[in-house]
């Protein structure tokens, strides 16, 4: 390494580099997940100009909320990973509703927040879309909503259709595949 210093004289120091930037025990394709996980962070910091340090204990799946925090901020559909919802209803209608049989759904959020240690970043108004295949509970979700008024429905989500997010407030037209 080499450092110049300028000033009323200039000055070159060197010295070498004794360690390794990367950790004996990491491979290269393990130093380079890590250099991606710091890059989605970067960019994100880039596009929503809040910056930040690095929180500790910055992990990879971290990394992953920063990759689909950066791709829904350029506008695409993010899959989610998620195979099971609960829902709750307050309603005896809208149990019999979700008990009919395949249906969609949207969730309409104000705002989509991602959160990296104590930093949150919103990232705007979003809508998460689902394909329910069938209710887990139903059973025990009328004897809740009979007995407290209340029930939380745990719903299967359709394989074939993953459930999307993306940022923004239209909702798709009715009829239209998630």
């Amino acid at each position: 390494m080499e450092l110049t210093v300028h000033g009323p004289t200039v000055t070159q120091l060197t010295a070498p580099i004794t360690q390794s930037a990367v950790p004996d025990s990491w491979n290269s394709d393990e130093a380079e997940t890590w250099a991606d996980a710091f890059d989605y962070l970067a960019t994100l910091q880039r596009m929503t100009g809040q910056f930040f340090a690095t929180p500790p204990g910055y992990t990879l799946k971290d990394a992953h909320d920063a990759r689909n925090a950066v791709s829904l901020l350029r506008g695409e559909k993010v899959d989610m990973p998620n195979t099971v919802v609960a829902v709750g209803v307050d309603r005896i209608e809208s149990l019999e509703q979700v008990s009919k049989g395949k249906l969609a759904f949207a969730a309409k959020y104000q705002a989509m927040v991602i959160t990296f240690g104590e930093h949150q970043i919103d990232l705007g108004p979003g809508i998460e879309l689902m394909t329910i295949d069938k209710v887990l509970n139903m059973r025990e979700a009328r004897q809740s909503l009979a007995d407290e008024g209340h029930a939380t429905i745990r719903l299967k989500l359709d394989r074939t259709q993953p459930a999307q997010r993306y940022l923004g407030t239209d909702l798709p037209s009715p009829g239209t595949q998630p």
